[in-house]
Protein backbone atom coordinates (compact mmCIF):
# COMPACT_ATOMS: atom_id res chain seq x y z
CA UNK A 1 0.00 0.00 0.00
CA UNK A 2 1.29 3.58 -0.82
CA UNK A 3 1.59 6.33 1.68
CA UNK A 4 -1.68 7.16 3.57
CA UNK A 5 -2.68 10.14 2.10
CA UNK A 6 -4.05 11.45 5.66
CA UNK A 7 -1.05 13.75 6.28
CA UNK A 8 -1.06 15.42 3.04
CA UNK A 9 -4.97 15.72 1.82
CA UNK A 10 -5.52 18.96 3.70
CA UNK A 11 -2.48 20.47 4.63
CA UNK A 12 -0.75 19.61 1.19
CA UNK A 13 -3.42 20.89 -1.01
CA UNK A 14 -2.55 24.48 0.07
CA UNK A 15 1.34 23.64 0.61
CA UNK A 16 2.18 21.38 -3.52
CA UNK A 17 -0.55 23.24 -5.04
CA UNK A 18 2.13 26.51 -6.13
CA UNK A 19 -0.05 28.02 -9.35
CA UNK A 20 2.97 28.11 -11.26
CA UNK A 21 3.30 31.56 -13.08
CA UNK A 22 2.56 30.45 -17.06
CA UNK A 23 5.70 30.70 -19.11
CA UNK A 24 5.40 31.43 -22.54
CA UNK A 25 7.39 33.14 -25.03
CA UNK A 26 7.79 33.88 -28.86
CA UNK A 27 10.22 36.10 -29.77
CA UNK A 28 11.69 36.81 -26.11
CA UNK A 29 12.84 35.29 -22.78
CA UNK A 30 10.91 35.37 -19.69
CA UNK A 31 11.63 35.46 -16.10
CA UNK A 32 10.52 31.34 -14.94
CA UNK A 33 9.26 32.77 -12.10
CA UNK A 34 9.18 35.02 -8.47
CA UNK A 35 10.39 31.80 -6.75
CA UNK A 36 13.85 30.85 -6.60
CA UNK A 37 16.74 32.09 -9.11
CA UNK A 38 16.27 31.49 -12.67
CA UNK A 39 19.27 30.45 -14.49
CA UNK A 40 17.65 28.74 -17.21
CA UNK A 41 14.01 30.30 -19.20
CA UNK A 42 11.41 29.94 -21.69
CA UNK A 43 13.47 30.31 -24.62
CA UNK A 44 16.59 27.92 -23.45
CA UNK A 45 17.90 24.74 -24.61
CA UNK A 46 15.91 22.40 -22.09
CA UNK A 47 18.44 20.65 -19.99
CA UNK A 48 19.17 17.41 -20.39
CA UNK A 49 16.99 14.60 -19.19
CA UNK A 50 17.96 12.33 -16.41
CA UNK A 51 15.26 9.64 -15.63
CA UNK A 52 17.27 7.56 -13.37
CA UNK A 53 14.74 4.65 -13.98
CA UNK A 54 11.70 4.31 -16.54
CA UNK A 55 9.21 2.69 -14.62
CA UNK A 56 7.07 2.63 -17.67
CA UNK A 57 7.11 4.24 -21.39
CA UNK A 58 10.96 4.83 -21.70
CA UNK A 59 13.72 5.18 -22.81
CA UNK A 60 12.61 8.51 -24.34
CA UNK A 61 15.74 10.90 -24.95
CA UNK A 62 14.16 14.43 -26.11
CA UNK A 63 15.33 14.82 -29.86
CA UNK A 64 14.23 17.36 -32.60
CA UNK A 65 11.03 16.83 -34.51
CA UNK A 66 8.91 15.99 -31.86
CA UNK A 67 7.35 18.00 -28.87
CA UNK A 68 7.58 16.97 -25.00
CA UNK A 69 5.46 17.86 -22.03
CA UNK A 70 8.19 17.14 -19.15
CA UNK A 71 5.81 17.36 -15.78
CA UNK A 72 7.12 17.46 -12.52
CA UNK A 73 4.99 15.12 -9.71
CA UNK A 74 5.05 12.63 -6.84
CA UNK A 75 2.35 10.65 -5.07
CA UNK A 76 1.53 12.28 -2.18
CA UNK A 77 0.94 15.49 -3.70
CA UNK A 78 -2.88 16.30 -4.33
CA UNK A 79 -2.66 18.54 -7.44
CA UNK A 80 -0.18 16.22 -9.15
CA UNK A 81 -2.29 13.28 -8.91
CA UNK A 82 -5.91 15.14 -9.51
CA UNK A 83 -3.96 16.21 -12.69
CA UNK A 84 -3.28 12.30 -14.17
CA UNK A 85 -6.68 12.34 -15.60
CA UNK A 86 -6.25 15.36 -17.26
CA UNK A 87 -2.24 14.59 -18.70
CA UNK A 88 -4.03 10.80 -19.31
CA UNK A 89 -6.23 12.45 -21.96
CA UNK A 90 -3.58 14.56 -23.80
CA UNK A 91 -1.61 11.47 -23.77
CA UNK A 92 -4.08 9.84 -25.51
CA UNK A 93 -5.25 12.12 -27.86
CA UNK A 94 -1.79 13.25 -29.28
CA UNK A 95 0.86 10.58 -28.45
CA UNK A 96 0.64 9.54 -32.35
CA UNK A 97 1.18 13.24 -33.26
CA UNK A 98 4.53 13.77 -31.93
CA UNK A 99 3.53 14.75 -28.22
CA UNK A 100 5.16 13.06 -26.15
CA UNK A 101 4.21 13.12 -21.84
CA UNK A 102 6.78 12.29 -19.45
CA UNK A 103 5.96 12.21 -15.54
CA UNK A 104 9.12 12.50 -13.51
CA UNK A 105 9.01 11.86 -9.93
CA UNK A 106 10.30 14.33 -8.07
CA UNK A 107 12.12 13.50 -4.55
CA UNK A 108 10.76 10.20 -3.85
CA UNK A 109 12.92 7.33 -2.67
CA UNK A 110 10.69 4.43 -2.24
CA UNK A 111 10.84 2.71 -5.76
CA UNK A 112 7.79 0.06 -4.51
CA UNK A 113 5.44 2.70 -3.32
CA UNK A 114 5.34 4.80 -6.61
CA UNK A 115 5.52 1.83 -8.73
CA UNK A 116 2.41 0.04 -6.91
CA UNK A 117 0.70 3.51 -7.15
CA UNK A 118 1.41 3.26 -11.12
CA UNK A 119 0.57 -0.30 -11.02
CA UNK A 120 -3.15 0.52 -9.42
CA UNK A 121 -3.55 3.25 -12.58
CA UNK A 122 -2.25 0.76 -15.14
CA UNK A 123 -5.36 1.39 -17.50
CA UNK A 124 -5.55 5.38 -15.79
CA UNK A 125 -1.74 6.60 -16.48
CA UNK A 126 -0.25 5.09 -19.33
CA UNK A 127 2.10 7.98 -20.21
CA UNK A 128 5.94 7.26 -19.71
CA UNK A 129 7.08 7.75 -15.94
CA UNK A 130 10.48 8.19 -14.61
CA UNK A 131 11.75 7.32 -10.83
CA UNK A 132 15.25 9.68 -10.40
CA UNK A 133 14.87 7.96 -6.62
CA UNK A 134 18.08 8.74 -4.88
CA UNK A 135 19.42 10.70 -7.94
CA UNK A 136 16.12 13.24 -7.86
CA UNK A 137 19.02 16.14 -7.16
CA UNK A 138 20.86 15.30 -10.75
CA UNK A 139 17.40 16.18 -12.20
CA UNK A 140 17.01 19.54 -10.45
CA UNK A 141 18.55 20.71 -13.66
CA UNK A 142 14.86 21.31 -14.40
CA UNK A 143 12.85 23.02 -11.52
CA UNK A 144 15.40 24.92 -9.17
CA UNK A 145 17.34 26.49 -11.93
CA UNK A 146 14.00 27.74 -13.48
CA UNK A 147 12.96 29.54 -10.57
CA UNK A 148 10.70 26.38 -9.83
CA UNK A 149 9.68 25.49 -5.88
CA UNK A 150 6.46 24.01 -6.57
CA UNK A 151 4.43 21.28 -7.90
CA UNK A 152 2.76 20.03 -9.79
CA UNK A 153 5.19 21.90 -12.58
CA UNK A 154 5.44 20.78 -16.57
CA UNK A 155 8.02 21.98 -19.21
CA UNK A 156 7.20 22.16 -22.72
CA UNK A 157 9.83 21.62 -24.87
CA UNK A 158 9.28 22.14 -28.52
CA UNK A 159 10.66 20.58 -31.56
CA UNK A 160 13.32 22.20 -31.63
CA UNK A 161 14.76 21.52 -27.77
CA UNK A 162 13.76 24.74 -26.66
CA UNK A 163 11.16 25.79 -23.50
CA UNK A 164 8.25 26.91 -24.71
CA UNK A 165 6.22 27.03 -21.63
CA UNK A 166 7.02 26.23 -17.62
CA UNK A 167 3.14 26.10 -16.50
CA UNK A 168 0.61 24.48 -14.06
CA UNK A 169 -0.56 20.90 -16.28
CA UNK A 170 -3.74 21.94 -15.79
CA UNK A 171 -3.23 25.00 -18.19
CA UNK A 172 -1.93 22.83 -21.41
CA UNK A 173 -5.56 21.88 -23.04
CA UNK A 174 -6.13 21.00 -26.09
CA UNK A 175 -5.52 23.82 -28.13
CA UNK A 176 -2.44 24.60 -26.64
CA UNK A 177 -1.37 21.16 -27.59
CA UNK A 178 -2.62 21.58 -31.21
CA UNK A 179 -1.33 25.42 -31.28
CA UNK A 180 2.34 23.99 -29.77
CA UNK A 181 2.43 20.77 -32.60
CA UNK A 182 2.06 23.50 -35.46
CA UNK A 183 4.85 25.65 -34.39
CA UNK A 184 2.09 28.64 -33.57
CA UNK A 185 2.25 30.70 -30.41
CA UNK A 186 1.01 29.47 -27.77
CA UNK A 187 1.53 32.06 -24.68
CA UNK A 188 -2.37 34.21 -25.37
CA UNK A 189 -4.02 30.66 -25.22
CA UNK A 190 -2.18 29.85 -21.77
CA UNK A 191 -3.34 32.96 -20.50
CA UNK A 192 -6.54 32.27 -21.33
CA UNK A 193 -6.58 28.60 -19.95
CA UNK A 194 -5.21 29.97 -16.64
CA UNK A 195 -7.64 32.89 -16.28
CA UNK A 196 -10.94 30.21 -16.73
CA UNK A 197 -9.08 27.64 -14.28
CA UNK A 198 -8.85 30.26 -11.89
CA UNK A 199 -12.21 31.58 -12.22
CA UNK A 200 -13.30 27.55 -12.22
CA UNK A 201 -11.31 27.01 -8.88
CA UNK A 202 -12.12 29.93 -7.23
CA UNK A 203 -16.02 28.77 -7.80
CA UNK A 204 -14.66 25.59 -5.62
CA UNK A 205 -13.35 27.22 -3.01
CA UNK A 206 -16.72 29.63 -2.90
CA UNK A 207 -18.79 25.88 -3.12
CA UNK A 208 -16.25 24.28 -0.45
CA UNK A 209 -16.42 27.61 1.98
CA UNK A 210 -20.13 27.57 1.64
CA UNK A 211 -19.67 23.45 3.22
CA UNK A 212 -17.52 24.66 6.32
CA UNK A 213 -19.65 27.33 7.08
CA UNK A 214 -22.74 25.22 7.12
CA UNK A 215 -21.07 22.67 8.52
CA UNK A 216 -20.08 25.18 11.50
CA UNK A 217 -23.97 25.82 11.73
CA UNK A 218 -24.92 22.09 11.95
CA UNK A 219 -26.77 22.93 8.82
CA UNK A 220 -26.84 19.48 7.22
CA UNK A 221 -29.93 20.98 4.95
CA UNK A 222 -27.71 23.76 3.13
CA UNK A 223 -24.86 21.61 3.48
CA UNK A 224 -26.24 18.69 1.47
CA UNK A 225 -27.67 21.14 -1.35
CA UNK A 226 -24.28 22.71 -1.78
CA UNK A 227 -22.74 19.47 -2.10
CA UNK A 228 -25.63 18.71 -4.87
CA UNK A 229 -24.68 21.33 -6.56
CA UNK A 230 -21.06 20.35 -6.46
CA UNK A 231 -21.42 17.05 -7.70
CA UNK A 232 -22.43 18.68 -10.70
CA UNK A 233 -20.06 21.55 -11.29
CA UNK A 234 -17.01 19.49 -10.77
CA UNK A 235 -17.10 15.59 -11.21
CA UNK A 236 -13.78 15.64 -11.39
CA UNK A 237 -13.32 16.14 -7.27
CA UNK A 238 -14.81 13.12 -6.97
CA UNK A 239 -12.68 11.94 -4.02
CA UNK A 240 -13.52 15.59 -2.42
CA UNK A 241 -17.27 15.30 -2.80
CA UNK A 242 -16.97 11.90 -1.31
CA UNK A 243 -15.25 13.10 1.68
CA UNK A 244 -17.81 15.64 2.35
CA UNK A 245 -20.43 12.76 1.75
CA UNK A 246 -19.52 11.65 4.91
CA UNK A 247 -18.67 14.75 6.62
CA UNK A 248 -22.49 14.68 5.49
CA UNK A 249 -23.71 11.43 7.22
CA UNK A 250 -21.74 11.81 10.24
CA UNK A 251 -23.12 15.50 10.82
CA UNK A 252 -26.62 14.08 10.42
CA UNK A 253 -25.06 11.17 12.43
CA UNK A 254 -26.47 8.65 10.07
CA UNK A 255 -25.18 5.29 10.90
CA UNK A 256 -25.79 3.35 7.57
CA UNK A 257 -24.30 6.43 5.62
CA UNK A 258 -21.08 7.09 7.28
CA UNK A 259 -20.29 2.92 7.20
CA UNK A 260 -21.10 2.79 3.34
CA UNK A 261 -19.26 5.79 2.97
CA UNK A 262 -16.02 4.77 4.65
CA UNK A 263 -16.06 1.70 2.89
CA UNK A 264 -16.77 3.23 -0.62
CA UNK A 265 -13.45 5.84 0.34
CA UNK A 266 -11.63 2.93 0.86
CA UNK A 267 -12.89 0.87 -1.96
CA UNK A 268 -12.56 3.80 -4.29
CA UNK A 269 -8.83 4.79 -3.07
CA UNK A 270 -7.22 3.34 0.07
CA UNK A 271 -4.65 5.59 0.34
CA UNK A 272 -7.58 7.62 2.07
CA UNK A 273 -8.37 4.40 4.71
CA UNK A 274 -7.11 6.86 8.16
CA UNK A 275 -8.39 9.88 6.68
CA UNK A 276 -11.51 8.27 6.13
CA UNK A 277 -11.68 7.05 9.62
CA UNK A 278 -10.61 10.31 11.10
CA UNK A 279 -13.42 11.84 9.37
CA UNK A 280 -15.46 9.32 10.61
CA UNK A 281 -14.93 8.73 14.48
CA UNK A 282 -14.45 12.65 15.23
CA UNK A 283 -17.95 12.90 15.65
CA UNK A 284 -21.12 11.42 17.98
CA UNK A 285 -22.64 8.90 15.20
CA UNK A 286 -23.40 5.57 17.34
CA UNK A 287 -21.73 3.10 15.83
CA UNK A 288 -22.98 -0.41 16.83
CA UNK A 289 -20.12 -2.97 18.32
CA UNK A 290 -19.57 -4.94 14.93
CA UNK A 291 -19.23 -1.45 13.00
CA UNK A 292 -16.62 -0.16 16.00
CA UNK A 293 -14.77 -3.69 15.48
CA UNK A 294 -14.75 -3.11 11.62
CA UNK A 295 -13.66 0.28 12.14
CA UNK A 296 -10.84 -0.99 14.77
CA UNK A 297 -9.89 -3.35 11.99
CA UNK A 298 -9.56 -0.70 9.05
CA UNK A 299 -7.37 1.22 11.26
CA UNK A 300 -5.00 -1.10 12.71
CA UNK A 301 -4.41 -2.02 9.33
CA UNK A 302 -4.17 1.79 8.02
CA UNK A 303 -1.83 1.91 10.62
CA UNK A 304 0.80 -1.25 10.24
CA UNK A 305 0.91 -0.04 6.37
CA UNK A 306 1.72 3.63 7.14
CA UNK A 307 4.44 2.12 9.91
CA UNK A 308 6.08 -0.37 6.82
CA UNK A 309 6.57 2.68 4.44
CA UNK A 310 9.89 3.64 3.98
CA UNK A 311 11.20 7.16 5.55
CA UNK A 312 7.71 7.51 7.13
CA UNK A 313 7.84 11.07 9.10
CA UNK A 314 6.31 11.51 12.84
CA UNK A 315 3.13 13.12 11.09
CA UNK A 316 1.86 10.29 9.46
CA UNK A 317 2.29 8.36 12.48
CA UNK A 318 0.41 9.80 14.51
CA UNK A 319 -2.53 11.18 12.29
CA UNK A 320 -2.15 7.12 10.89
CA UNK A 321 -2.69 6.71 15.00
CA UNK A 322 -5.01 9.13 16.19
CA UNK A 323 -8.23 7.16 14.23
CA UNK A 324 -7.38 3.94 16.07
CA UNK A 325 -7.68 6.01 19.19
CA UNK A 326 -10.86 6.99 18.76
CA UNK A 327 -11.94 3.86 17.87
CA UNK A 328 -10.67 2.51 21.16
CA UNK A 329 -12.36 5.43 23.18
CA UNK A 330 -15.59 4.36 21.44
CA UNK A 331 -15.38 1.15 22.43
CA UNK A 332 -14.97 2.13 26.03
CA UNK A 333 -10.88 1.43 26.03
CA UNK A 334 -9.64 4.78 27.23
CA UNK A 335 -6.36 3.36 28.57
CA UNK A 336 -6.24 1.51 25.33
CA UNK A 337 -6.86 5.30 23.54
CA UNK A 338 -4.17 6.88 25.44
CA UNK A 339 -1.26 4.05 24.98
CA UNK A 340 -1.62 3.72 21.55
CA UNK A 341 -0.34 7.16 21.52
CA UNK A 342 2.07 7.19 23.99
CA UNK A 343 3.23 4.35 21.89
CA UNK A 344 4.57 6.74 18.98
CA UNK A 345 7.75 7.39 18.88
CA UNK A 346 9.03 10.49 17.32
CA UNK A 347 11.79 10.05 15.21
CA UNK A 348 12.85 13.64 14.71
CA UNK A 349 13.49 16.59 17.41
CA UNK A 350 12.51 19.95 14.91
CA UNK A 351 9.90 22.54 15.20
CA UNK A 352 7.36 19.93 13.44
CA UNK A 353 7.63 17.61 15.96
CA UNK A 354 6.95 19.52 18.93
CA UNK A 355 4.13 20.40 17.79
CA UNK A 356 2.82 17.19 17.08
CA UNK A 357 4.14 16.19 20.90
CA UNK A 358 1.79 18.95 21.93
CA UNK A 359 -1.02 17.74 19.91
CA UNK A 360 -0.62 14.16 21.24
CA UNK A 361 -0.70 15.64 24.58
CA UNK A 362 -4.03 17.34 23.82
CA UNK A 363 -5.37 14.35 22.43
CA UNK A 364 -4.63 12.42 25.44
CA UNK A 365 -6.20 15.08 27.58
CA UNK A 366 -9.38 14.66 25.73
CA UNK A 367 -9.62 10.92 26.38
CA UNK A 368 -8.82 11.36 29.73
CA UNK A 369 -11.52 13.70 30.22
CA UNK A 370 -14.15 11.79 28.57
CA UNK A 371 -14.55 13.74 25.65
CA UNK A 372 -13.68 12.92 22.11
CA UNK A 373 -10.74 15.27 20.83
CA UNK A 374 -11.61 17.98 18.47
CA UNK A 375 -10.47 16.94 14.57
CA UNK A 376 -6.27 16.76 14.40
CA UNK A 377 -6.24 19.19 11.42
CA UNK A 378 -7.91 21.55 13.61
CA UNK A 379 -5.67 20.83 16.41
CA UNK A 380 -2.63 20.54 14.70
CA UNK A 381 -3.29 23.85 13.15
CA UNK A 382 -3.97 25.46 16.94
CA UNK A 383 -1.08 24.74 18.72
CA UNK A 384 0.92 25.36 15.23
CA UNK A 385 -0.85 29.04 15.10
CA UNK A 386 -0.19 29.12 19.53
CA UNK A 387 3.51 28.29 18.77
CA UNK A 388 3.68 31.44 16.31
CA UNK A 389 2.56 33.90 18.69
CA UNK A 390 4.87 32.52 20.85
CA UNK A 391 7.52 33.03 18.37
CA UNK A 392 6.65 36.36 17.44
CA UNK A 393 5.94 37.87 21.17
CA UNK A 394 9.63 36.22 21.66
CA UNK A 395 11.11 38.38 18.54
CA UNK A 396 8.99 41.49 19.23
CA UNK A 397 11.57 44.48 20.83
CA UNK A 398 10.72 44.99 24.55
CA UNK A 399 9.25 41.49 25.10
Amino acid sequence: MKTQKLPHLLMLFCWCLITVPFLAAEDKKEPASQGLPASIKVGDKAPELKPGKWLQGGPITIEPGKCYMVEFWATWCGPCVASIPHLEKLHRKYKDKGFIIIGMNAGETDEKKVQAFLNKRKDEMTYAVAFPGADYPKTSNWLNPAGQNGIPCSFLIDKNGNIAAITHPIFINDEAVEAFLSGKPIKTILAAAEEKATRHYGQLADMTEQLRKAQLKNDWQTFEKTLVQMEKDFPENKTESTIARLELAVGKKDVSATMDTVRKLIRDDNEITAYALEVATVGAVPFSKENLQELKSLAQKALAEIKAEKDIDDFSIIMGTTPLSRVLFLEGDTKGAIAALDAIKLKSADDESAIINKVREALKNSFKNGTMPADFIKLFNQVAEEEVRKLQKKETPGN
